[in-house]
């Protein structure tokens, strides 16, 4: 992960840059776990679910990402993202 440090040094991002590689190579994993899924999945569920041969990616980089493409409208995203009822993501319109 590549982040930058605020001129501050109080905060840090990612950097867009990461997020469009990481984009191409996460979205199929992802696409393919939630294509697979009956249900709109936590982000748990997709990690839990993550195949074995592809690097599990951190679970607050997954969040930023799947944040990422809920607002690229490649995915929608139901629950309040609170302990009792998380974020529960699906494909839009059940295509990747």
């Amino acid at each position: 992960m590549l982040i930058e440090l605020n001129e501050g040094r109080t905060d840090c991002t990612v950097c867009e840059d990461f997020l469009d590689e990481v984009d191409g190579l996460n979205w199929q994993v992802v696409a393919g776990i939630l294509k697979e899924a009956k249900n709109p999945l936590t982000r748990q569920e997709m990690l839990d679910q993550w195949p074995e041969d592809f690097p599990i990616p951190n679970p607050a980089a997954l969040w930023k990402w799947l944040d990422r493409a809920v607002k690229d409208g490649r995915l929608c995203r139901e629950g309040t993202g609170r302990r009792n009822c998380p974020y529960r993501y699906g494909v839009m319109g059940g295509e990747t």
